[in-house]
């Protein structure tokens, strides 16, 4: 169930590519969204790029903490979600990129001298792959500090089976100040 309400409340909150290129083209921050909005069931902030999104038609209050990184041209190349369980369990984060990648190899989610998190992609649709794992701690405390970007990595596939490493990389400044609203 937190699964489903998870890919629904992500599957709202961004627009998704719904083609890939074989040559992805240079990545932007996506522009900032509007400073609040008061419709209900929705509320939306927005600091430093990153854009706290909450939800209550589904009954409960569901949050989500979003980035995403889109081509020149507006399509989305990855979308990042941080929520927080009612439960107070260890937050999760759920990543979005485009089809078109290698499976087997997962989305790698780090720092540039940290340790890697290999997330498992559960499932790839007509708006791209999705993988969810859970944050550690140090993770964490590495995206609140903010003294390196958040790197994804993934396994682009070309035509002919070639694969090409794709690096994303997400500045992370605003990120512990929409963290504490998250909680």
């Amino acid at each position: 169930m937190r699964l489903a309400t998870g890919m629904v409340l992500f599957a709202a909150l961004g627009a998704a590519a719904n083609a890939q290129t074989s040559s992805p083209a240079p990545a932007t921050r996506a522009s900032a969204a509007p400073a609040i909005t008061q419709q209900v069931p929705q509320a939306q902030i927005s600091i430093s790029g990153w854009r706290l999104q909450c939800d209550s038609s589904g009954g409960a209050l569901q949050c989500a903490l979003l980035d995403q990184v889109t081509a020149r041209g507006g399509g989305a190349i990855s979308t990042i979600s941080i929520t927080r369980p009612a439960d107070a369990a260890a937050p999760s984060a759920l990543v979005q990129v485009p089809l078109g990648i290698a499976l087997s190899d997962g989305i790698r989610l780090g720092f540039e001298n940290g340790a890697v998190q290999t997330l498992s992609v559960f499932t790839c649709n007509r708006n791209g792959c999705f993988a969810r794992a859970p944050l550690g701690e140090p993770t964490l405390a590495a995206m609140r500090a903010a003294k390196l970007p958040l790197r994804i990595a993934y396994e682009s596939l070309a035509d002919n089976g070639a694969k090409q490493t794709v690096t994303i990389t997400l500045a992370l400044d605003g990120f512990a100040a929409a963290y504490d609203r998250l909680r």
